[in-house]
């Protein structure tokens, strides 16, 4: 038996709540009033609600030999490499460490013409570079996104020219 802190009464020791290996000074009673606010949840999980994932077929547990965890794609070996960096530092210095566009200074980027996936000769090259800030780069590869998207959406298949 024990005295309960909150109410004062004394009650059976399976009536107070368990924390680790021990029991609090408070039952379950005292605990669970003083754990009710009053006001409604507005979480994203409401009380008796089971999430879409749960009881579904074929979806693999962590634990189960088919679960693979996503691994995080790296940039590559390349952009670390010795060849890539000169490559950033010649297109820069080509292009006086001015942004191509805006004529910006600060926070530059040496940006691919031709992008880097989709011609392996042309990545160290030259003349497939030009120097942009960050927001102009940005905006570039949104226009880009978005112009090929349009066009897949149409079926139309466009080779980059330099």
């Amino acid at each position: 038996m024990r005295k309960c802190k909150k109410c004062g009464m004394e009650k059976p020791l399976e009536k107070f709540v368990k924390q680790g290996l021990w029991r609090r000074h408070t039952c379950t009673e005292c605990w669970n009033e003083k754990q009710r606010t009053g006001k409604p949840n507005t979480g994203r999980f409401k009380k008796g609600h089971t999430p879409w994932i749960k009881g579904k077929k074929n979806v693999p547990k962590r634990n189960e030999p088919r679960y693979k965890k996503r691994e995080r794609t790296r940039v590559g070996k390349h952009r670390q490499s010795a060849m890539y960096c000169e490559w950033v530092l010649a297109t820069m210095k080509r292009d006086e460490y001015k942004c191509q566009e805006c004529s910006e200074t600060s926070d530059l980027v040496a940006h691919h013409i031709i992008p880097w996936d989709k011609d392996e000769s042309k990545r160290f090259d030259l003349e497939n570079g030009k120097t942009l800030c960050r927001s102009c780069h940005s905006r570039h590869h949104r226009k880009e996104e978005i112009n090929n998207g349009y066009n897949n959406f149409l079926g139309i298949t466009k080779s980059h020219n330099i």
